[in-house]
């Protein structure tokens, strides 16, 4: 049975000229070029405001699609469809103007402040669980390294972990190079 969820899309401030990793309060310390990032959650159907609270997954999706204002790549897979399924709640965030965000501090700063707003609106658990697809690899690894105090395990599918290698010298797209850039 593949679970019907509504998707809730929002948005949360990336700097994208000095990158406030570590804001915990929704507060930016420094605000010169703000960029409004797309975020997406997606709740299970056995959520609910007053019960236990609900666990969290990040999906960090690759560079063939990420997050807008009214759809999510990720719904075409599977994975998400099997944690919903099974009572996760799971997001993302676009990680900058570009879907191939590269796993740089703009996408780790959207990833923070879409968690924190998760947690401030919503009955989710605090530890979450943490998922790079392809590229994705790059933003969850480098999430994780920043935020590991939250994360509960991390787990990797096909990742992209080396831009040099495997993006770099192969991209996949004719932007890939100039995302790598920006």
């Amino acid at each position: 049975r593949t679970a019907v969820c509504q998707d809730i899309h929002f948005t949360v401030p990336v700097n994208l000229t000095f990158p406030d990793n570590a804001v915990r309060d929704g507060l930016l310390a420094d605000q010169s070029v703000i960029y409004q990032d797309q975020a997406i959650l997606k709740l299970p159907p056995s959520y609910s405001k007053d019960g236990p609270p609900t666990r969290l997954v990040y999906l960090a999706h690759g560079a063939g699609g990420g997050v807008t204002s009214n759809a999510w790549f990720l719904n075409n897979y599977a994975l998400k469809d099997s944690l919903l399924n099974n009572g996760y709640a799971v997001f993302d965030v676009n990680g900058g103007p570009s879907i191939e965000n590269m796993g740089g501090s703009w996408v780790v700063q959207a990833a923070i402040k879409a968690y924190h707003h998760i947690l401030q609106h919503y009955n989710v658990h605090p530890l979450i669980f943490v998922t790079g697809l392809s590229m994705g690899g790059c933003s969850s690894t480098n999430f994780v390294y920043k935020h590991s105090n939250i994360v509960l395990a991390h787990t990797l599918f096909s990742p992209v972990l080396d831009l040099h290698e495997q993006a770099w010298q192969n991209p996949w797209l004719k932007t890939t190079r100039k995302a790598i850039a920006a």
